[in-house]
């Protein structure tokens, strides 16, 4: 029964609408009728608890104390949570009945508890409640438990049918950047006794966000297990590191005085130990037998961790040839939202490092064999879907020389569900790109590229 409980879906089925229903509920229930005190409640409560929601809403354009737009419905709720406060304040102040007071008290705990389940609907960042009780990913592991499931392959001959995430602390040699523990998913296919050296995506969060964003909620491991379980265990070592250093910060993955070098770690000092401690493929372009092999190294995200994937993508087109945006920034944005706040905030006035690292202005540049994979939702914000678009225009340009360019549009907005939809129509085209998928990968109808993949051959695979 409490293994049942731990499955409860949190973002889908009854639990949301009960939820809403039980705050209503006790909302009137908290109105004492008793000696009209339900009067004052309402004449003085309404109007309070609108003017305090207008108050914040108005503080939030100015003071950017929330990051992000937020949806109207939002407001609505921490309409209510104020409602139920000024509500038992009057009811203490009257000297209503006790059983009132608990009632009210109990209205306040329970539309606070409603406000934070109607959020996490919004994003589907807790998906059930094992999620919220600290499941990370499908299938949890460990460093020391590798060589256990290594054992067992040399023994059975036999890959897992699944992958594994573990958590891992990446020491940032180079950049003494404060990144918190990162989380990384090894295919099947790592556990084969030759441990071959696989390919590796680096894949970002935005922010607020947390290092296991992307399995608990994005579902990142389950979509390269469903992979690996249609193409004999194959597919790419995935890390998710901290880009912010904090759950709350936001560093746009530049080397600022203010955030830290959170450049040089993800492009230094996460590679470095990756292909040290998992025998990751190389993160540098290699020649075999007279051929120049590209890197197998890709960058992907969501929000602003998909404008720091074309950011590291742009900047370091050798190391990472391939990049996959979803409903990022078309430029680096923090504070406000403005260019000149950007600047003034994030690099400290300094305008050349803004534009070193501003994809909209790095792709009037050359970048042979690029490959990029924009993703975004048609009912996502205005700003993410123009940005979206831009960067994809600009490097489906002749001067760039990308090899292939993709924009995958569909219904969806700034959330998990759509975000991790994005992942899972981008992962074909990501293992094409990587040379792990050896013929053309199939995209969905929802994506146009350019110039456009023609339609799949397969091959025999090989091991």
């Amino acid at each position: 029964m409490f293994l049942l409980g731990l499955n409860l879906q949190l973002t889908d089925g009854w639990f949301p609408t009960f939820m809403k229903v039980l705050a209503i509920v006790f909302l009137v229930a908290g109105l004492s009728w008793a000696g009209g005190i339900w009067k004052r409640q309402l004449l003085i409560g309404l109007p309070v608890s609108i003017g305090l929601a207008v108050l914040l809403y108005l503080s939030n354009f100015v003071l950017s104390f929330l990051t992000d737009v937020v949806p109207i419905r939002f407001w609505v709720w921490l309409w209510a949570i104020l409602f139920a406060i000024v509500s038992t304040v009057i009811l203490f102040i009257a000297h209503a009945r006790w059983w009132f007071k608990v009632i009210a008290i109990l209205s306040i705990l329970i539309t606070s508890l409603t406000t934070a389940v109607v959020v996490n609907k919004n994003y589907g960042y807790y998906p059930t409640l094992k999620s919220l009780f600290g499941q990370n990913a499908a299938n949890e592991s460990s460093l020391p438990a590798l060589k256990t499931i290594q054992d067992k392959v040399r023994t059975t001959g036999k890959l897992p049918t699944y992958g594994v995430t573990l958590p891992i602390k990446i020491p940032a040699t180079l950049s003494n950047f404060s990144a918190s523990v990162a989380y990384v998913y090894l295919p099947p296919e790592w556990f084969a006794t030759s441990e071959p050296k696989l390919p590796v995506i680096e894949l970002f969060g935005g922010t607020p966000s947390e290092t296991t964003d992307w399995t608990r909620a994005g579902h990142a491991d389950t979509t390269a297990d469903a992979w690996a379980s249609a193409h004999q265990g194959d597919g790419a070592i995935i890390v998710m590191p901290d880009i912010n250093g904090g759950p709350s910060k936001d560093s746009e993955c530049v080397d600022t005085t203010m955030g830290g070098n959170a450049q040089t770690y993800l492009a230094k000092d996460v590679p470095a130990f990756i292909i040290k401690t998992f025998n990751a493929a190389p993160d540098q372009p290699t020649v075999v037998g007279g051929k120049t092999i590209p890197s197998q190294w890709a960058t992907a995200g969501l929000s602003e961790g998909g404008t720091c994937a074309a950011i590291l993508g742009l900047r370091y087109p050798k190391q990472y040839p391939t990049f996959a945006d979803y409903s990022g920034d078309s430029s680096p944005t923090y504070g406000t939202g403005t260019q000149a706040a950007t600047i003034a905030s994030l690099f400290g006035g300094n305008q050349t490092s803004y534009f070193e690292n501003d994809p909209a202005s790095l792709l009037i540049g050359k970048y042979p064999g690029l490959g990029a994979w924009f993703a975004v939702g048609t009912t996502d914000f205005p700003e993410f879907v123009n940005g979206t678009k831009l960067l994809a225009k600009l490097a489906e340009a002749t001067p760039v020389q990308a090899t292939s360019v993709c924009l995958d549009q569909f219904p969806g907005a700034h959330d998990f569900y759509f975000w991790t939809e994005a992942f899972k129509n981008s992962y074909p085209w990501l293992m094409w790109r990587l040379g792990v998928l050896t013929h053309n990968p199939e995209t969905p109808s929802s994506a146009v590229c350019q110039p456009a993949i023609p339609e799949p051959h397969p091959t025999p695979h090989s091991k």
